[in-house]
């Protein structure tokens, strides 16, 4: 496989999953109980701007949130996700570590430390934190998609990759990677497999 189809395969699979993964999140296993009042209005304008791609808006939104509800979990979960986007790696990690240390099935949380250490070429830690997620939430099709990407793209395995690649599209539709997933099987052989 040439280096060319690789890097073409990378930008496709990270436009797929920056688009995946810049929604604020706390679903998938969210915990910390209802935001104070307090806290609701800047949790508000936190969740706009996420959604808006402005990061450092939403960050500083959390802040003034964590006020309210110190250490609240929905709270540190969105501000590592917007500090990640912004660039910001060490004080992601550690938000996103300071949730799985009172909710250690937190599957956002592992699935975003997944990308961290995925985009700090910590593949065997990545994939610690995306099966962690997928424990917490099978059904969470984030985690699938990134477990999938970081199989094919990083790991070279072919059928873990369209494993969870399918995993995902059972959740979500999605008609450019139904295609990939169809021209991977070709090329690699593969009706699926362990992974």
């Amino acid at each position: 496989m040439s280096n060319r189809w690789i890097e073409a395969a990378a930008v496709l699979l990270m436009t797929l999953l920056l688009g995946a993964c810049a929604t604020p999140r706390g679903g998938s296993g969210a915990a910390g109980g209802a935001l104070p009042e307090a806290a609701k209005a800047d949790f508000a304008v936190a969740v706009a701007a996420l959604e808006e791609g402005r990061y450092r808006v939403a960050e500083a939104a959390l802040n003034l949130a964590l006020e309210h509800a110190p250490g609240h979990a929905l709270l540190l979960l969105n501000r590592g996700i917007a500090r990640r986007h912004a660039g910001d790696a060490e004080a992601a990690r550690a938000d996103l570590t300071a949730v799985l240390a009172r909710h250690p099935q937190q599957a956002e949380a592992h699935n975003q430390l997944g990308v961290l250490a995925r985009e700090g070429g910590e593949f065997a830690a990545a994939e610690e934190h995306y099966r962690a997620a997928l424990a917490g939430d099978p059904g969470y099709a984030d985690a699938h998609y990134n477990m999938g990407v970081l199989c094919e793209i990083y790991l070279r395995r072919a059928d873990c990759a369209l494993r969870h690649y399918r995993e995902y599209l059972a959740l979500r539709s999605d008609a450019v990677l139904q295609r990939w997933v169809e021209a991977l099987s070709r090329r690699s052989g593969s009706a699926g497999g362990e992974g």
